[in-house]
């Protein structure tokens, strides 16, 4: 958030919560789109900005959600396996999780650059599931987008939604949408922990 935050002030736009919430989770070419809706024709040069901002940002730390490994090293250790669908393209990603050293925790990490449509749609997550041969009832997609939900949902899977205070906007309510909702990824590992 504070990426699209920095670009906004170096192009003089005022930040909007809706749309950077509806950005969220998207691909690249989607995300692109929406802002040259938004801004005309300035928005591409807003969004090269951002996303250099981004990636710079990344180059030494990606930063892991707090509670993030005590639930990957449980979910793990119970013998389930982990994948990741995401609308970055999957090298991007792989590097990133590889940063971040969370990787070796995924059977499968797959960008948007492996399907015909990126979340909101579905196609990640069909991809995802066809690959490790597991049926929509037999999987929980943990996300924290909107976006994320959205397609987890419409894959068929059990949703689990945790709420991103960089991501969510005020108004958008995740229990109406997702499965299941916690507070953070923390709150996830805690009550995974207890079972």
């Amino acid at each position: 958030r504070s990426t699209f935050e920095q670009a906004c002030a170096e192009f003089e736009y005022e930040v909007d919560e809706e749309l950077f919430t509806n950005l969220t989770g998207r691909n690249a070419l989607s995300q692109q789109d929406m802002l040259r809706d938004v801004y005309g024709k300035p928005g591409i040069g807003f969004d090269q900005r951002w996303k250099d901002i981004y990636r710079t940002s990344l180059s030494a730390h990606v930063p892991v959600m707090l509670g993030a490994t005590k639930f990957l090293d449980i979910v793990q250790s119970a013998g389930y396996n982990l994948a990741v669908g995401t609308s970055s393209i999957t090298d991007k990603a792989e590097t990133y999780l590889q940063t971040a050293g969370l990787a070796h925790y995924f059977s499968l990490i797959a960008g948007s650059d492996l399907v015909k449509k990126a979340k909101p749609e579905p196609d990640i997550y069909h991809y995802v599931m066809a690959h490790l041969g597991v049926k929509p009832e037999h999987t929980i997609i943990v996300e924290d987008s909107e976006n994320g939900v959205k397609a987890a949902l419409a894959a068929g899977a059990q949703v689990v939604q945790i709420h991103n205070i960089h991501v969510l906007h005020p108004k958008h309510n995740a229990r109406q949408t997702s499965h299941f909702t916690f507070s953070s990824m923390d709150a996830l590992a805690n009550a995974v922990s207890a079972l």
